[in-house]
């Protein structure tokens, strides 16, 4: 099953509706969930989880942090939050892993909406807070999700979040033979971890299936007979393989 099937029809609803009687009720007087994102990473694997919840008639909304507020700016379901520095709203551009919100923040983003499931991405501090605060206070269910497929273990750009998370409910991962490593987190003592695939990389299967790699080549101006190697980077000191093809 793929991952956005199990995520939204499955485990969320197993998880929010404690007595499936009073679900429906209850959804419709709340916004029942609250995804957390930040990087494109965990925007993209989020994204089509959000849209099967529409289809589901699942209540939720958006925080968006960093460069997720530039990529879901005017998704009607975006929480109406932003981080003030210096007096001004802080850009986009500006957020920074180790970035953190004050404990005035945190409030104002629970006057906003007041979850029953916080579902996260692993990219920032913030993020961190925002699943500490609703578990401590609101005794919100958390999942975390990894949208990586390297070890969790010295993975730089998640440590923020790691350093700061508390507890988290379940742990959501894109294959199993990353289990271990994530079996190994303090933070996972009586988590759920799930491997389920990700969804940013089904819509690539998807578009590769529906491409001809001859047409593609003659519409580029490439040999056909040229052995072409595709790197996909990342934006942040973070990614450094692309070194690795620079001579």
């Amino acid at each position: 099953m793929k991952f956005i099937n199990y995520m939204a029809c499955t485990f969320f609803v197993g998880v929010v509706a404690t007595q499936a009687s009073a679900y429906q009720s209850y959804a419709q007087q709340t916004n029942t969930i609250l995804f957390v994102v930040m990087d494109p990473g965990d925007t993209k694997a989020l994204t089509p989880v959000m849209q099967r919840c529409d289809e589901k008639n699942l209540s939720y909304k958006i925080l968006t942090l960093g460069n997720a507020m530039n990529a879901l700016q005017g998704n009607v379901h975006q929480v109406d939050f932003k981080k003030i520095e210096q007096s001004q709203p802080l850009k986009a551009i500006d957020w920074q892993r180790e970035t953190t919100l004050t404990p005035e923040e945190l409030t104002q983003i629970a006057m906003l909406t007041t979850p029953k499931v916080v579902v996260t991405g692993m990219a920032s501090k913030a993020q961190a807070q925002v699943a500490n605060y609703f578990k401590v206070q609101h005794q919100a269910k958390v999942v975390a999700i990894y949208d990586n497929f390297d070890p969790i273990q010295g993975k730089d750009y998640v440590q923020p979040f790691l350093k700061t998370l508390q507890t988290v409910d379940a742990f959501i991962i894109p294959a199993t033979i990353l289990r271990k490593g994530f079996e190994q987190l303090p933070q996972a003592k009586g988590a759920v971890i799930k491997a389920l695939g990700q969804p940013a990389l089904e819509a690539v299967d998807e578009i590769f299936s529906k491409t001809d790699p001859i047409q593609l080549k003659k519409a580029l101006g490439i040999n056909l007979k040229e052995k072409i190697v595709v790197f996909a980077g990342g934006y942040d000191g973070t990614y450094a393989m692309v070194d690795l093809f620079v001579v």
